[in-house]
């Protein structure tokens, strides 16, 4: 039948609806935005790609799970972009915040994004500060993150200021870990860390597609 191509065949719920409320436990939401990219878009497309190739996803596999009952309990949101000005943070964390409060980030991606827009003259007004390199210096800014439980995993990309970028990126709640601690202490080692830093603080959890390079 033609129509809107859900992801791996799930029901597609308006969640703008009214009748939504109670519907799911887990929303997929596909944000198609490259317009925050410094050099080649397309991350637009990532979205529909996404869903495309989940459509290979046949009925063997199960999505039955238990629905939340308890009063209070939220859905959870998995995005899917787009690039990361969107994708990533501002959006997502804005309307975490509201139901949750502070949350943890366990942020995937080859480079900090804690970068202080006022680096090399810029962030000279709000709109001139939001880049997709200061996410997380906004989030900080603003108040989304809960203190010093947010935790980078494999950061390998060069910096600006070696010493301030990394005191800035203290300074916004994270500790940093490199991509060549995968091969120094491991991958047990680096969940360990994971666990120990966010402990049982709401988290969001993003992945940037260039952490796989590492």
């Amino acid at each position: 039948m033609p129509g809107i191509a859900a992801f791996a065949h799930l029901n597609w719920t308006n969640c703008f609806a009214a009748e939504s409320d109670g519907a799911f436990d887990v929303g997929i939401v596909g944000m198609p935005f490259d317009l925050g990219v410094s050099y080649r878009p397309g991350q637009r497309f990532g979205p529909a790609a996404a869903r495309t190739v989940s459509q290979r996803m046949g009925p063997s596999i199960s999505y039955r799970v238990p629905k939340s009952t308890e009063k209070g309990d939220d859905v959870r949101l998995i995005t899917i972009g787009g690039d990361h000005t969107i994708r990533k943070f501002l959006p997502s964390l804005r309307a975490l915040h509201s139901v949750w409060g502070e949350v943890a980030v366990i942020h995937f991606d080859a480079h900090l994004d804690t970068r202080n827009p006022r680096q090399r003259g810029g962030g000279v007004n709000k709109y001139d500060k939001l880049t997709h390199g200061t996410l997380l210096h906004v989030a900080h800014e603003e108040g989304l993150l809960k203190k010093d439980s947010s935790i980078h995993v494999g950061v390998r990309a060069l910096l600006f200021d070696e010493t301030e970028d990394l005191r800035h990126d203290t300074e916004c709640g994270f500790q940093t870990g490199m991509a060549a601690d995968m091969d120094s202490v491991g991958v047990a080692a680096i969940v360990e860390r994971i666990v120990e830093r966010v402990g049982d603080n709401p988290a969001y959890v993003a992945i940037d597609i260039d952490v796989l390079d590492a």
